[in-house]
């Protein structure tokens, strides 16, 4: 946990995921570029985007095509000596507050390995959050860097068609409720049609703190979703909050 003042505020995703016995660079790179960034449907990229960067345009922004894109500018090993999880979490808390290079594919690859007693491998992956979300992401990742997919069951829509059209409806109808009661409720100083940007004072930034629990049952977490009628961040924002709370 920390704070970041506006001018530092960037939007990233930053997902760790943990691979058996040790992962070297040069096949990472090789798997990203044949599986991922290689991958074609009907003789079209199918992830196009990862290799596209954002350019400025009157009245806005567009993507295209990097000329220079270069893997080994995305994918690289992680600094050395990074073998446990409070390290890890050390680490991690340092690069939330670096941005990615706005001149290339928002998106890059941590390579850190060996890492534990196992000497296993871990990926970091930090991707600005105009490139994907964090589970188009994970799929993306498990369903192309990974032969045995048991990710795929927690990946699956949340809401049926039924469901999904409802909370459409409903959207329509709470989503400008929430707008007004939001801009009526909330203080001078913290409203943006209200407050004195120029009179605020910035805060410097502080040392991002990173932090994560063991391990869950991800069949226990889903049946608590089923009963609840919830999505399963629901019930982890929940559980968290509640966590908090009691503290």
């Amino acid at each position: 946990m920390g704070t970041r003042s506006k001018q530092t505020l960037q939007p990233i995703i930053q997902t760790l995921l943990l691979f058996e016995g040790v992962v070297q660079l040069q096949q990472l790179r090789s798997l990203l570029l044949t599986r991922v960034l290689g991958a074609t449907t009907r003789g079209n990229l199918i992830y196009s985007k990862l290799t596209q960067k954002l350019s400025s345009r009157t009245g806005g922004f567009i993507w295209e095509t990097d000329a220079e894109f270069a893997i080994q500018n995305h994918v690289f090993s992680g600094p050395p000596g990074i073998h446990t999880e409070a390290e890890v979490q050390v680490y991690l808390g340092k690069l939330f507050k670096e941005e990615l290079n706005p001149e290339r594919p928002l998106w890059e690859v941590h390579l850190l390995s060996p890492y534990g007693p196992l000497k296993d491998s871990l990926l970091l992956v930090r991707t600005h959050m105009a490139m994907a979300d964090g589970s188009s992401l994970l799929r993306i990742l498990t369903e192309s860097l990974v032969d045995r997919h048991s990710l795929q069951p927690m990946l699956k829509s949340t809401f049926g068609a039924v469901a999904f059209s409802f909370n459409i409806l409903r959207s329509l109808i709470v989503g400008p409720l929430t707008l007004a009661l939001w801009l009526f409720s909330t203080p001078k100083d913290k409203n943006p049609f209200t407050r004195n940007d120029e009179a605020e004072v910035e805060k410097e930034s502080v040392t991002w703190q990173v932090a994560w629990s063991a391990a869950l049952s991800v069949p226990q977490v889903s049946r608590v979703k089923q009963i609840m009628r919830s999505s399963f961040n629901d019930v982890l924002l929940s559980a968290t909050a509640g966590k908090a709370t009691n503290q």
